[in-house]
């Protein structure tokens, strides 16, 4: 059980990333080169696997699988994307 609290923000931030991936939606996310990469979210996975998050894990620390637009598959940590949603470099494009 983590120890960490969860705000009302953050807490509706992973939910739009939860939905995202179940919806297969469109994402986009500002890298620090400047570069924007567009793909499709997949999955949710606990950090450093492929297994899916369980009662015990936190959602945090996860990461959001996603297949970008070229081809390359990438694992971006929930932790990041949180606050990235509010800052709005990282975006869910709406169904």
């Amino acid at each position: 059980m983590s120890e960490r609290i969860l705000t009302m923000p953050e807490a509706a931030a992973l939910g739009q990333i939860v939905s995202a991936a179940a919806d297969s939606a469109k994402v986009a996310r500002l890298l620090e080169s400047g570069d924007v990469a567009e793909g499709t979210a997949r999955a949710i996975h606990t950090a450093g696997s492929e297994y899916r998050p369980g009662p015990g894990d936190d959602l945090r620390d996860c990461r959001l699988h996603v297949t970008t637009d070229h081809g390359f598959e990438v694992w971006w940590p929930l932790s990041e994307l949180v606050p990235a949603l509010e800052e709005t470099t990282f975006v869910i494009q709406p169904a």
